[in-house]
């Protein structure tokens, strides 16, 4: 399920958001698969590493999360992924990736 706010638009596959409004903004992400996999994962803006927002275990898990502040210009695209992993995740549970504005 998706919610979202005013400023915020998410594509037609919910698989990217964007951002109406340039500001500081607070990125959180929480997915958990269905089976302990060795992988990564990691958010997107405008196609480039957000920085801090890396979970990449040493071991199998099935919980990745991470939450990081940072400055977006207005019409910046975000989105989470998978990557480092030769196979398919399924998720589990709720996922969410949160956006908000602080400034």
């Amino acid at each position: 399920a998706q919610t979202s706010s005013p400023g915020f638009t998410m594509n037609q596959a919910n698989t990217v958001m964007t951002v109406a409004n340039a500001g500081r903004y607070q990125i959180s992400y929480k997915m958990n698969t269905s089976a302990a996999l060795f992988l990564s994962a990691r958010v997107r803006v405008n196609g480039a590493d957000l920085e801090g927002s890396l979970v990449s275990p040493s071991m199998s898990v099935n919980n990745f999360a991470s939450t990081v502040i940072a400055n977006l210009s207005a019409g910046s695209t975000i989105q989470v992924q998978f990557f480092g992993f030769l196979g398919v995740a399924v998720l589990a549970g709720d996922a969410f990736l949160s956006v908000v504005k602080l400034q």
